[in-house]
């Protein structure tokens, strides 16, 4: 697919790259949040229901907002919504974000990503979004469903391919970073 600046007059173009299009990544700008032309995209998206992933991008911004980016998702544009990344900070304190999956950091240092172990204050956030995580990854095939109503654990992998089946079946789920 093609890359459109964000602007109204390349909208033509996005619409004529759906056609064709096997799956779609959203960007949602973390000051702004979802715009006109982000809706009226997930809407074609819905119409052919194509696959896709949505992209906080922007945190390190002035006024940048995750909470506000993700509350604007939510009320904008319709699908299961369940965060696979969380920021470390937001505008000129962003320092990172989360991976829900597998429970670890990655921290900016300069122009290098650390890995690190999660923040405290972040664990019960954590915990909470990977719950989300596994529900939404046994939506996506019936034998994780099955294993996990039986309160069985599932393993990250398990998780991660129940995650790939859902989003494939044309779910939509949420990721940040800082990226322009």
């Amino acid at each position: 697919m093609r890359d459109t600046p964000g602007y109204g007059d390349f909208f033509g173009e996005v619409i004529s790259a759906l056609r064709v299009a096997e799956s779609l990544l959203v960007l949602v700008n973390a000051v702004a949040g979802v715009e006109v032309q982000t809706e009226i995209a997930w809407e074609e998206a819905d119409k052919r229901q194509i696959p896709r992933l949505i992209f906080v991008n922007k945190m390190d911004r002035e006024n940048a907002s995750f909470s506000k980016a993700l509350a604007s998702i939510k009320e904008n544009l319709k699908g299961n919504m369940v965060p696979v990344q969380i920021p470390i900070g937001e505008a000129e304190g962003f320092k990172g974000i989360i991976d829900i999956l597998e429970g670890k950091a990655y921290l900016l240092e300069g122009d290098r990503e650390v890995e690190a172990p999660v923040p405290e204050e972040f664990s019960e956030e954590v915990a909470s979004l990977k719950e989300g995580l596994v529900e939404a990854a046994t939506e996506g095939d019936d034998e994780l469903l099955m294993k996990y109503l039986d309160g069985e654990e599932l393993d990250l992998q398990e998780i991660a391919e129940g995650f790939k089946k859902a989003v494939m079946g044309v779910r939509s789920y949420l990721s940040s970073a800082a990226q322009p």
